[in-house]
């Protein structure tokens, strides 16, 4: 049977594999939707030209129509994506409750099980991790999706 030291040591590595996989993908999403909303933003410009265009008063109704079509639809994946921006703020939340997390195993394992822990997230070291810490905090990208829509965004 393991002792509680390997068993701690054994969490702190799966914690350590899923802190580091998450990271680095975290950082791969930011980097390709930052990539995806600069492209978005040139191709409504470039639609933006288009519909400004005085001969196009001259095109055919429905080459208008695809050209509104596919401004609505830019506009709705710079949305989406923008909407992928703000749930990467949820994955650094829950990689600071991790690291609060390691932080203090790495103290049960030096001082041994029988200590408490320094600090709890309750003290403001980290986000709220507790059902008891999360009254009257938003609980969904819904309740933020509201929170922006009351602000104009």
């Amino acid at each position: 049977m393991a002792t509680e030291h390997e068993v701690i040591e054994e969490i702190q590595g799966r914690l350590t594999y899923v802190m580091t996989t998450k990271e680095t993908a975290v950082q791969q999403t930011l980097a390709d939707t930052e990539s995806c909303l600069a492209m978005t933003g040139e191709l409504k410009a470039l639609l933006d030209m288009a519909a400004s265009d005085p001969s196009l008063a001259k095109a055919s109704v429905a080459g208008i129509a695809v050209i509104e079509k596919m401004t609505a639809l830019v506009e709705q994946t710079q949305t989406s994506l923008t909407h992928i921006l703000m749930t990467q703020g949820y994955q650094d939340l829950t990689g600071q409750v991790l690291k609060r997390v390691m932080e203090d195993l790495t103290r049960l394992s030096v001082s041994g099980v029988t200590e408490q822990p320094q600090h709890s997230a309750s003290q403001g070291f980290g986000p709220a991790a507790l059902a008891s810490e999360k009254q009257g905090r938003v609980s969904s990208q819904e309740d933020v999706d509201d929170l922006l829509k009351d602000l104009g965004l």
